[in-house]
């Protein structure tokens, strides 16, 4: 005789719509926690305590929430469409570390990129 396996779960919730709604709505969801979860241990060094007291750790949990939340604003509503959703090593990359160059002309200072440098 062959087993059968049942997964079996359920769904608590305060959301209004029906159950259908509910399983879909959570469906499309899915994996977005984890996403979320990756990028507070991993970009924001949520996953590092600083020391073994409760409350130092508490707090440092914290201001890695609200760093992540800043982060995403900033990515929201001031970048362009292609680095809105790009973790946090890649904007460190193509935006905070990018090279300067100070020319002073005339009394006034210009700032060139590396890719102004080039051309």
């Amino acid at each position: 005789m062959e087993k059968k396996i049942y997964k079996i779960f359920g769904i608590v919730t305060n959301l209004d719509g029906t159950p259908m709604e509910i399983v879909l709505y959570h469906r499309k969801r899915c994996g977005k926690s984890e996403q979320e979860h990756s990028r507070l241990t991993k970009d924001m060094a949520g996953g590092r305590f600083p020391s073994g007291s409760f409350g130092e750790n508490a707090a440092w949990w914290y201001l890695s929430i609200i760093s992540l939340n800043l982060l995403k604003l900033f990515q929201r509503h001031t970048l362009p469409n292609e680095l809105k959703q790009v973790r946090l090593k890649t904007l460190n990359a193509r935006l905070f570390r990018i090279a300067l160059k100070t020319i002073k002309r005339s009394g006034q200072r210009e700032y060139l990129t590396a890719g102004e440098l080039i051309r």
